[in-house]
């Protein structure tokens, strides 16, 4: 009996030796890369651990590969009844190539194209440094090109991978949105992340409406609202957001929009104020100090300053905040006035003791439109959130936009060019 226990042990030891010699090569050759396992080596990891390898390679996959990677990856099929835990008899490596290329190696491809810098790419898909070079020489081999270039202290693109940036994030865009897909169910089944951008004022006016709703309706969505002020477009077509509510003289004309309502601006005083009458007049508007909102550190330009640029009009700003809904509480119990958009000023003075009146300098409507990525017209969740915004926007009693663009149509920018972002 001891004999036969102390040959099961020794087994047992050489068979953990070799699993842990097998992912010490899993590690050297790029985590990536589920092919680098022979199915041997498969064999022994599945039977020494005690557990069903197809789980396993599932999970470490997912860690090792970038998220549109995912979507590629594949685990083998085996089945749990041998003396080990698994029976490994019908081990089946997938053949993840096309035309030889190991499609999980367009994850790392993507990563190196887009940082430049062969740490950062590792970052981005959860590999060490060296395995992120093992990818870039394979790369290289297959292609037969340098793809980064030396350029003094860092790297820079060589025109043939140049020529493939676009195309690769757009075919992992495209995959990330595949795997996002699904079925016409039951919305309150479908957990989902939701990354949006919009000022506080598109918050105060649909969003937290919006979010109300999707407690009692689709309470396994979860949102993120990321301030316009630091927002780049290139989030968006990175697929990085997935709704931006902004003015519509600013969406980007490469992804579909549908224009959700409208507002006008009107100025607030505070109930005490005596150096304003029953109505606001130019001279006093001129005259009277102002608070105004800045966005984006003063990189966004609102709508009701381009209006008094463009007129020559030069108010006195005496305090500038980050926010529209700061702007009330800088108001009260002063003689200062500020100019905001009709529906937030109403909604201000309810909480304030505000005044709202007719702003004596002309300025055009805000129309606010909301875009999202080519590649998620069909998420079911984004075309929820796109429904119930419009419905929000009848709902809290707002001006929708006289017309509404179709998911295909694109809102182009004005023929003069690109105009300033406005919020």
């Amino acid at each position: 009996m001891r004999a036969d226990r102390g040959r099961v042990d020794e087994a047992w030891t050489a068979r953990l030796t070799e699993n842990r010699r097998c992912i010490s090569d899993w590690n050297n050759c790029g985590r990536s890369s589920l092919l680098a396992l022979s199915v041997e080596k498969c064999r022994t990891m599945a039977a020494s651990a005690r557990f069903c390898a197809a789980g396993m390679f599932m999970s470490v996959s997912w860690s090792a590969c970038g998220a549109p990677s995912m979507a590629l990856c594949h685990a083998p099929c085996i089945r749990q009844n041998d003396s080990f835990g698994c029976d490994i008899s019908n081990i089946q490596i997938p053949k993840m190539r096309i035309n030889r290329l190991d499609l999980n190696q367009l994850g790392s491809l993507d990563a190196l194209l887009s940082h430049r810098n062969v740490s950062r790419a590792a970052q981005q898909v959860h590999l060490s440094q060296p395995a992120m070079s093992a990818s870039l020489a394979r790369l290289r081999d297959y292609f037969g090109d340098p793809l980064l270039v030396p350029a003094g202290r860092g790297f820079t693109l060589s025109p043939f991978a140049a020529s493939l940036a676009q195309p690769v994030r757009d075919l992992l865009l495209q995959a990330q949105a595949l795997t996002r897909r699904r079925p016409e169910i039951d919305l309150a089944r479908i957990e989902r992340n939701v990354t949006l951008v919009g000022s506080d004022y598109v918050f105060e006016a649909v969003l937290a409406p919006l979010f109300q709703r999707a407690a009692r309706e689709a309470p396994g969505l979860r949102f993120e609202l990321r301030s316009v002020g630091g927002y780049r477009p290139q989030e968006l077509d990175d697929s990085e957001v997935d709704l931006v509510l902004s003015s519509a003289s600013t969406v980007s004309p490469q992804h579909p929009c549908e224009l959700l309502l409208r507002d006008t601006f009107s100025c607030v005083a505070w109930e005490g104020n005596q150096a304003v009458g029953r109505q606001l007049t130019r001279a006093t508007f001129l005259r009277l100090g102002h608070v105004a909102a800045q966005l984006g550190q003063g990189r966004i330009p609102t709508l009701d300053q381009l209006a008094f640029d463009a007129q020559g009009i030069a108010r006195r700003v005496e305090i500038r905040v980050p926010s529209f809904t700061q702007v009330a509480r800088c108001v009260v119990e002063t003689e200062r006035i500020a100019t905001l958009h009709t529906s937030l000023a109403h909604r201000l003075a309810r909480v304030w003791p505000l005044r709202v009146l007719r702003c004596p300098i002309e300025i055009a409507p805000l129309v606010i439109a909301l875009q999202w990525h080519r590649y998620q017209s069909d998420d079911l969740a984004i075309r929820w959130v796109r429904r119930t915004l419009h419905e929000v926007v009848l709902a809290e009693g707002l001006a929708p936009a006289d017309v509404l663009a179709t998911p295909t149509v694109k809102v182009q920018r004005s023929r003069a060019g690109t105009r300033p972002r406005t919020r």
